[in-house]
Protein backbone atom coordinates (compact mmCIF):
# COMPACT_ATOMS: atom_id res chain seq x y z
CA UNK A 1 0.00 0.00 0.00
CA UNK A 2 2.89 2.30 0.71
CA UNK A 3 4.09 1.68 -2.73
CA UNK A 4 0.71 2.61 -4.13
CA UNK A 5 0.71 5.92 -2.22
CA UNK A 6 4.25 6.57 -3.26
CA UNK A 7 3.35 5.86 -6.89
CA UNK A 8 0.27 8.13 -6.74
CA UNK A 9 2.28 10.92 -5.09
CA UNK A 10 4.99 10.65 -7.75
CA UNK A 11 2.34 10.69 -10.46
CA UNK A 12 0.64 13.78 -9.01
CA UNK A 13 3.98 15.61 -8.68
CA UNK A 14 5.01 14.80 -12.23
CA UNK A 15 1.63 15.92 -13.61
CA UNK A 16 1.80 19.19 -11.65
CA UNK A 17 5.40 19.74 -12.81
CA UNK A 18 4.41 19.10 -16.43
CA UNK A 19 1.39 21.44 -16.19
CA UNK A 20 3.57 24.08 -14.50
CA UNK A 21 6.09 23.73 -17.33
CA UNK A 22 3.29 24.02 -19.90
CA UNK A 23 1.99 27.11 -18.14
CA UNK A 24 5.54 28.41 -18.02
CA UNK A 25 5.90 27.70 -21.73
CA UNK A 26 2.64 29.37 -22.50
CA UNK A 27 3.48 32.47 -20.54
CA UNK A 28 6.87 33.69 -21.70
CA UNK A 29 8.32 36.77 -23.34
CA UNK A 30 9.86 34.92 -26.27
CA UNK A 31 7.51 32.22 -27.54
CA UNK A 32 4.02 33.65 -27.20
CA UNK A 33 1.61 36.15 -28.64
CA UNK A 34 1.50 39.80 -27.57
CA UNK A 35 -1.51 39.33 -25.23
CA UNK A 36 0.20 36.28 -23.65
CA UNK A 37 3.36 38.38 -23.15
CA UNK A 38 1.37 41.03 -21.31
CA UNK A 39 -0.29 38.28 -19.25
CA UNK A 40 3.17 36.92 -18.45
CA UNK A 41 4.37 40.34 -17.28
CA UNK A 42 1.26 40.89 -15.16
CA UNK A 43 1.49 37.46 -13.50
CA UNK A 44 5.27 37.51 -12.98
CA UNK A 45 5.61 41.09 -11.79
CA UNK A 46 5.65 41.94 -8.10
CA UNK A 47 2.88 43.72 -6.25
CA UNK A 48 3.43 46.96 -4.39
CA UNK A 49 0.27 48.30 -2.80
CA UNK A 50 -2.09 48.67 -5.75
CA UNK A 51 0.74 48.83 -8.28
CA UNK A 52 2.67 46.22 -10.18
CA UNK A 53 6.44 46.36 -10.22
CA UNK A 54 7.75 45.24 -13.62
CA UNK A 55 11.34 44.56 -14.53
CA UNK A 56 12.76 47.06 -16.99
CA UNK A 57 14.29 44.33 -19.08
CA UNK A 58 10.82 42.85 -19.55
CA UNK A 59 9.47 46.24 -20.58
CA UNK A 60 12.33 46.76 -23.04
CA UNK A 61 11.91 43.24 -24.37
CA UNK A 62 8.17 43.58 -24.84
CA UNK A 63 8.58 47.08 -26.32
CA UNK A 64 11.11 45.76 -28.83
CA UNK A 65 8.91 42.78 -29.67
CA UNK A 66 5.77 44.92 -30.01
CA UNK A 67 7.61 47.42 -32.23
CA UNK A 68 8.96 44.54 -34.31
CA UNK A 69 5.45 43.14 -34.62
CA UNK A 70 4.09 46.56 -35.56
CA UNK A 71 6.85 47.01 -38.16
CA UNK A 72 6.14 43.54 -39.56
CA UNK A 73 2.45 44.39 -39.71
CA UNK A 74 3.23 47.71 -41.43
CA UNK A 75 5.39 45.90 -43.99
CA UNK A 76 2.67 43.32 -44.48
CA UNK A 77 0.09 46.11 -44.87
CA UNK A 78 2.32 47.87 -47.45
CA UNK A 79 2.83 44.60 -49.31
CA UNK A 80 -0.91 43.95 -49.23
CA UNK A 81 -1.56 47.54 -50.42
CA UNK A 82 0.78 46.94 -53.36
CA UNK A 83 -1.02 43.67 -54.10
CA UNK A 84 -4.38 45.43 -53.82
CA UNK A 85 -3.21 48.17 -56.23
CA UNK A 86 -1.94 45.52 -58.64
CA UNK A 87 -5.26 43.73 -58.41
CA UNK A 88 -7.12 47.01 -58.93
CA UNK A 89 -5.04 47.77 -62.02
CA UNK A 90 -5.53 44.19 -63.24
CA UNK A 91 -9.25 44.53 -62.56
CA UNK A 92 -9.32 47.79 -64.51
CA UNK A 93 -7.42 46.18 -67.39
CA UNK A 94 -9.73 43.18 -67.34
CA UNK A 95 -12.79 45.44 -67.26
CA UNK A 96 -11.48 47.38 -70.27
CA UNK A 97 -10.77 44.08 -72.07
CA UNK A 98 -14.27 42.88 -71.22
CA UNK A 99 -15.71 46.14 -72.56
CA UNK A 100 -13.63 45.81 -75.74
CA UNK A 101 -14.77 42.19 -76.14
CA UNK A 102 -18.39 43.22 -75.58
CA UNK A 103 -17.96 45.90 -78.25
CA UNK A 104 -16.45 43.32 -80.62
CA UNK A 105 -19.33 40.93 -79.88
CA UNK A 106 -21.80 43.74 -80.61
CA UNK A 107 -20.00 44.51 -83.88
CA UNK A 108 -19.93 40.82 -84.84
CA UNK A 109 -23.63 40.41 -84.00
CA UNK A 110 -24.43 43.56 -85.98
CA UNK A 111 -22.32 42.18 -88.85
CA UNK A 112 -24.19 38.89 -88.67
CA UNK A 113 -27.56 40.67 -88.74
CA UNK A 114 -26.59 43.26 -91.36
CA UNK A 115 -25.27 43.14 -94.91
CA UNK A 116 -23.35 45.94 -96.56
CA UNK A 117 -25.16 46.83 -99.77
CA UNK A 118 -24.25 49.81 -101.96
CA UNK A 119 -22.16 51.28 -99.15
CA UNK A 120 -24.84 51.12 -96.46
CA UNK A 121 -25.73 48.52 -93.86
CA UNK A 122 -29.05 46.76 -94.26
CA UNK A 123 -30.78 44.22 -92.08
CA UNK A 124 -30.64 40.75 -93.57
CA UNK A 125 -34.43 40.50 -93.78
CA UNK A 126 -34.67 43.85 -95.59
CA UNK A 127 -31.85 42.78 -97.92
CA UNK A 128 -33.62 39.48 -98.67
CA UNK A 129 -36.85 41.34 -99.43
CA UNK A 130 -34.98 43.81 -101.67
CA UNK A 131 -33.11 40.96 -103.38
CA UNK A 132 -36.28 39.00 -104.12
CA UNK A 133 -38.05 42.19 -105.23
CA UNK A 134 -35.23 42.90 -107.71
CA UNK A 135 -35.31 39.27 -108.90
CA UNK A 136 -39.11 39.49 -109.33
CA UNK A 137 -38.92 42.78 -111.27
CA UNK A 138 -36.12 41.42 -113.46
CA UNK A 139 -38.09 38.21 -114.08
CA UNK A 140 -41.18 40.21 -115.04
CA UNK A 141 -39.08 42.41 -117.34
CA UNK A 142 -37.46 39.32 -118.86
CA UNK A 143 -40.86 37.76 -119.52
CA UNK A 144 -42.10 41.07 -120.95
CA UNK A 145 -39.08 41.34 -123.29
CA UNK A 146 -39.42 37.69 -124.32
CA UNK A 147 -43.09 38.35 -125.14
CA UNK A 148 -42.18 41.52 -127.05
CA UNK A 149 -39.37 39.71 -128.87
CA UNK A 150 -41.67 36.86 -129.89
CA UNK A 151 -44.36 39.32 -130.90
CA UNK A 152 -41.85 41.40 -132.86
CA UNK A 153 -40.35 38.26 -134.33
CA UNK A 154 -43.80 37.11 -135.44
CA UNK A 155 -44.50 40.52 -136.97
CA UNK A 156 -41.06 40.48 -138.62
CA UNK A 157 -41.66 36.98 -140.03
CA UNK A 158 -45.08 38.06 -141.33
CA UNK A 159 -43.51 41.21 -142.83
CA UNK A 160 -40.79 39.10 -144.44
CA UNK A 161 -43.41 36.74 -145.83
CA UNK A 162 -45.43 39.69 -147.12
CA UNK A 163 -42.26 41.22 -148.58
CA UNK A 164 -41.45 37.93 -150.31
CA UNK A 165 -45.00 37.82 -151.71
CA UNK A 166 -44.75 41.43 -152.83
CA UNK A 167 -41.35 40.74 -154.38
CA UNK A 168 -42.84 37.76 -156.25
CA UNK A 169 -45.76 39.91 -157.40
CA UNK A 170 -43.31 42.61 -158.37
CA UNK A 171 -41.19 40.12 -160.31
CA UNK A 172 -44.32 38.78 -161.98
CA UNK A 173 -45.52 42.30 -162.66
CA UNK A 174 -42.09 43.22 -163.94
CA UNK A 175 -42.06 40.19 -166.25
CA UNK A 176 -45.53 40.96 -167.50
CA UNK A 177 -44.65 44.62 -167.87
CA UNK A 178 -41.45 43.66 -169.73
CA UNK A 179 -43.38 41.27 -171.93
CA UNK A 180 -45.99 43.95 -172.60
CA UNK A 181 -43.29 46.45 -173.31
CA UNK A 182 -41.59 44.00 -175.63
CA UNK A 183 -44.91 43.37 -177.35
CA UNK A 184 -45.54 47.08 -177.62
CA UNK A 185 -42.03 47.61 -178.91
CA UNK A 186 -42.50 44.85 -181.49
CA UNK A 187 -45.76 46.31 -182.54
CA UNK A 188 -44.16 49.71 -182.77
CA UNK A 189 -41.27 48.26 -184.74
CA UNK A 190 -43.65 46.43 -186.96
CA UNK A 191 -45.59 49.62 -187.49
CA UNK A 192 -42.42 51.51 -188.21
CA UNK A 193 -41.34 48.83 -190.58
CA UNK A 194 -44.69 48.98 -192.32
CA UNK A 195 -44.64 52.68 -192.55
CA UNK A 196 -41.25 52.60 -194.15
CA UNK A 197 -42.25 50.25 -196.87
Amino acid sequence: MNRLYFFLLALILSVSTISAQETEKELSLTNSTVPEKFDYIITKSNNFQEFKVVKRTWLHTIKKQVLDSVNKQKKAIKALAVIIEDQKSNTTKLESKIEALNNEITIVNTGKDNISFVGSDMKKDAFKNLFWSIISVLSILLLFFIYKFKNSNTITQEAKAQLADIEKEYENHKKTALEREQKVMRKLQDELNRNRH
